[in-house]
């Protein structure tokens, strides 16, 4: 049980490895905060350039077998956090049944806290957390724009410390 929450809790925009090509960048999951060990790696982000904003796809690499949760240990942890360079406003749109944002805590221990967070929801269909045995399965999908509806790049999502 405790593996399993873990492989979620590692699943954050920060802590990944980026490829790119022209209107794509997509990061790979390939840190661990597991105490026992997760697989790595344990699955993508692929970024696409839609316009003014920027298409998000969050995939795990073994769906059948995880999902995303909110640990809801004190908001310890969230389902998926971000950064975005400069910290805009943002919009989220066509956000994936079963999250919501903002979330109700940017933090993900062991990692840090982060600009933006989206969480698995504790009401609808798919219903989630806290914990391992409610997880929404992937994948997540949505669409993020600058609020004062500047383009927001892929370029803006690159520098963190983990890259």
């Amino acid at each position: 049980m405790a593996r399993k929450f873990w492989v979620f809790a590692v699943l954050v925009a920060a802590l990944i490895v980026p490829a790119a090509k022209a209107d794509q960048l997509q990061f790979t999951f390939n840190l661990s905060g597991c105490s026992g060990g997760c697989t790595v790696p344990a699955g993508t982000v692929l970024l696409t350039q839609d316009g003014l904003n920027v298409d998000v796809n969050v995939n795990l690499n073994n769906p059948l077998a995880s999902g995303f949760i909110d640990s809801g240990n004190g908001n310890s942890h969230t389902s998926f956090v971000f950064d975005i360079a400069g910290v805009p406003k943002i919009n989220i749109t066509n956000l994936s049944a079963g999250f919501t944002f903002p979330a109700d805590s940017t933090v993900d221990s062991p990692f840090g806290t982060f600009d933006y967070g989206i969480d698995c929801s504790s009401s609808g269909t798919p219903k989630c957390g806290p914990g391992a045995p409610k997880v929404v399965p992937p994948p997540l999908l949505f669409t993020i724009g600058r609020a004062d509806g500047t383009k927001l790049s892929l370029s803006d999502f690159t520098s963190n410390p983990y890259a």
